[in-house]
């Protein structure tokens, strides 16, 4: 088929639309166009919109470091955090229960330890 942007061939376009007349070869020439709205698509089922899912790996924080977050970010990370809590609680349960033991010992070496002795009460 023959991309309706940039005019090359290609074998399987990258969308196909208005009853597989017309196709676009790349998402790339996908930004060039406004042409194509959602309902226009045939291959809906690669797309759950008109551009490429990207799955980015979720990164979870200690406590300090959500202490850190900007109101924005923190709300961000709180909706990622449940997210992949849906899809899969049993490993960030265990990543989060690791990660506060590991936060929780590192925070027992970096406090100073009390001592109840003191020299003057000799």
């Amino acid at each position: 088929m023959k991309c309706s942007v940039c005019g090359c061939e290609s074998e399987k376009p990258f969308i196909s639309y208005d009853n597989q007349t017309m196709s676009i070869c790349s998402y790339l020439c996908t930004k060039k166009t406004e042409l194509i709205k959602f309902e226009r698509i045939d291959n809906i089922e690669d797309f759950n919109e008109p551009r490429p899912v990207i799955e980015t790996k979720f990164h979870m924080l200690t406590n300090k470091e959500i202490q850190k977050l900007t109101n924005i970010r923190r709300d961000k990370y709180d909706r990622r955090f449940l997210q992949q809590l849906d899809k899969d609680p049993i490993k960030i349960q265990e990543e989060y229960r690791l990660i506060h033991l590991l936060s929780d010992s590192e925070s027992d070496e970096s406090e100073p330890e009390s001592d109840d002795y003191d020299e003057n009460d000799e």
